[in-house]
């Protein structure tokens, strides 16, 4: 009987000691804690979905050939491998990057982001915006990645959503990629605009600059180097390679319209981008 009272009085005097051990017990979390059991007030951190960009310039010819992509620098056209031209700058918006399932489903990032149109009515998109230029040189995180499963496939868009173009976003988080400090892509005038290009035709001294912007965005279905296997709590990070040699595929930089240009190379993503790399962190 004493012997009984004994354990009775230690199991309780562990029970009085006993503290419970704050910690993250949402599983989808990058900081979970298996070994926690009372739940952190907004402790969790979720996962992120992450893009870098790889900028070559490969001649179709010689698809083989990896070669970093530079501005100003002479480059044989596809159209004419006789004919060099030049690229002074190339800058584009990526917007809307959704994984799709391999049983079809689109996955969206759940962060939104507020706008004001031109009629002066309040709207949300998701925020999942980042800017293309071979200067950029760091990888943008886009947003929250709370999902799991199998994926073969993202979609995209190169530009922007048409309600965006002219709307107002007065609340954006400094250093966003829609920043309206950027002129190139920023005019206080007409609004954002879903791409700029400027080039020179030719590689002589006397040749001018010439410049236009995308008269409309494109959306892109790409194909992932393989099925990707969401985990809960990781990190994705994909890297899309530009060939802007092939986004000058079928382009006649002696003979075709500005205007012709730019449809060609807007149509040429299609191709010339891809994804080159997934990575789970």
């Amino acid at each position: 009987m004493k012997q009984l009272s004994l354990i009775l009085f230690l199991l309780a005097s562990l029970a009085a000691c006993y503290e419970p051990q704050e910690g993250c017990l949402d599983y989808r979390a990058t900081n979970y804690d298996v070994t926690a059991d009372d739940p952190c007030p907004d402790c969790c951190t979720f996962p992120v979905l992450k893009l870098a960009l790889r900028h070559q310039a490969v001649w179709p010819p010689n698809p083989d050939t990896s070669i970093t992509f530079k501005y100003n620098t002479p480059y044989a056209t596809p159209f004419d491998k006789f004919h060099y031209f030049k690229i002074d700058r190339f800058r584009f918006f990526i917007s809307g990057l959704h994984l799709i399932s391999t049983d079809g489903q689109a996955y969206s990032l759940p962060d939104s982001l507020s706008f004001t149109s031109q009629n002066n009515s309040a709207f949300k998109t998701e925020d999942n915006y980042t800017k293309a230029d071979r200067d950029i040189l760091q990888t943008a995180t886009l947003g929250t990645l709370i999902t799991e499963g199998k994926y073969g496939k993202v979609e995209l868009t190169v530009g922007l959503p048409d309600a965006v173009l002219t709307a107002s976003a007065d609340k954006l988080p400094s250093g966003h990629a829609l920043a309206t400090s950027d002129t190139l892509l920023y005019d206080t005038l007409s609004g954002y605009r879903h791409g700029i290009v400027r080039l020179y035709r030719d590689t002589l001294d006397s040749s001018p600059p010439e410049e236009f912007t995308f008269a409309a965005s494109q959306q892109l279905t790409l194909d992932l180097p393989e099925v990707l296997d969401v985990k809960p709590g990781h990190n994705l990070k994909l890297t899309l390679t530009i060939n802007y040699l092939a986004l000058f595929d079928g382009v006649d930089l002696e003979n075709d319209a500005t205007g012709t240009i730019r449809e060609k190379v807007l149509q040429n993503f299609s191709f010339a981008m891809n994804v080159t790399d997934i990575e789970l962190e």
